[in-house]
């Protein structure tokens, strides 16, 4: 379904974190087993790492049993960490931001996708007449979060372009996976494609799509880098102080996977490929890149809080070192070494 655009990640996203008190508690219904993280998630996302630690064991061989659940939106894995369901979850950096300066307790602990290959793009029909960015004048696009990188980088391609977001074009959430088939449709005009969509549409839609710009175009413009903090992995503050010993032990397993698909990334994409349940990942030479020590690019964080500022989602420019905690990975690599 796609919805309706709106001016402010805080319209969707902020009214129910206060409504659901903005808690980080244990879950409804009894108490938590030791050592178990409840992990909030998509395996349509691409975070390879994350998802073949879950299929691979990793986590259960650093003495970790996840509970998995899965959303199609990443602002509801925020709402459910601050609902107190859920200790750990996926999302994009400007969710995150949001969240923080609203008050819940949550941090970035980890990287959970980083640059892709090929690049996120933002995608169009080759039989759309749109060559060029300034031509989505009048159209509508699909981004898959409020706040999340597909909408930020969108619109700084947009302004670029000389268009204003607010006013030249439509804006709808599209769940992600449902991008692809939302503009061969023509229920959208563009939208943001991650590699594994980009390959899909490679074997099924050949030569009916075509690349405006992607996420390397934007960051290497603006920043002089490909990095990118595509997806973060969120902790409930709530979470880390009860147990922090199974945080710990979970970024432990989580680092093994990273360190195992640096080995050997052909194998990691097939893991990845059966894991996701989707063959098109096979075409795919590469995971996207993640850093050996499994870190958020912080230089690139302070350029997603400027957009998520510029374009009205944050109220004041926010402290990014208050939205990271990277104490947790550094004591997993001292007890994996």
């Amino acid at each position: 379904m796609l919805r309706p655009g709106r001016s402010s990640l805080a319209v969707t996203v902020i009214p129910l974190l206060i409504g659901l008190g903005m808690a980080a508690g244990p879950a409804p219904g009894g108490a938590q087993e030791p050592g178990q993280v409840r992990l909030g998630f998509n395996r349509a996302w691409v975070s390879p790492a994350l998802l073949i630690a879950v299929t691979q064991d990793y986590f259960k061989r650093a003495g970790v049993a996840i509970a998995e659940k899965s959303f199609d939106n990443p602002a509801d894995v925020v709402q459910g960490i601050a609902a107190g369901g859920l200790d750990v979850g996926v999302c994009p950096a400007g969710i995150l931001f949001t969240a923080v300066q609203q008050g819940v307790k949550v941090k970035a602990v980890a990287l959970a996708q980083g640059a892709q290959h090929p690049p996120v793009g933002y995608l169009v029909r080759a039989d759309s007449g749109i060559n060029s960015v300034a031509d989505l004048r009048g159209k509508t696009a699909g981004i898959a979060g409020y706040g999340g990188n597909t909408d930020l980088f969108l619109r700084y391609g947009l302004e670029k372009a000389g268009l204003d977001p607010k006013t030249d074009l439509k804006i709808v959430f599209v769940p992600f996976q449902l991008t692809l088939p939302a503009v061969i449709n023509k229920q959208i005009d563009v939208g943001g494609m991650d590699s594994v969509l980009q390959a899909t549409a490679a074997q099924r839609y050949a030569g009916q799509l075509k690349v405006l710009y992607t996420y390397e175009d934007v960051t290497k413009a603006a920043i002089g880098t490909t990095n990118t903090n595509g997806l973060l992995l969120l902790a409930s503050n709530a979470f880390v102080e009860r147990d922090r010993d199974t945080a710990v032990r979970f970024l432990e397993g989580y680092l093994r996977a990273i360190a195992a698909v640096h080995a050997n990334a052909g194998k990691a994409v097939s893991e990845w490929a059966i894991a996701g349940r989707n063959d098109a990942i096979r075409a795919l030479k590469e995971p996207a890149t993640l850093p050996s020590d499994g870190k958020v690019y912080l230089d690139e964080l302070q350029f997603e809080a400027d957009l998520a500022l510029k374009f009205g989602y944050l109220k004041q420019a926010i402290d990014i070192r208050k939205s990271v905690d990277s104490s947790l990975l550094d004591e997993a690599a001292r007890r994996i070494k």
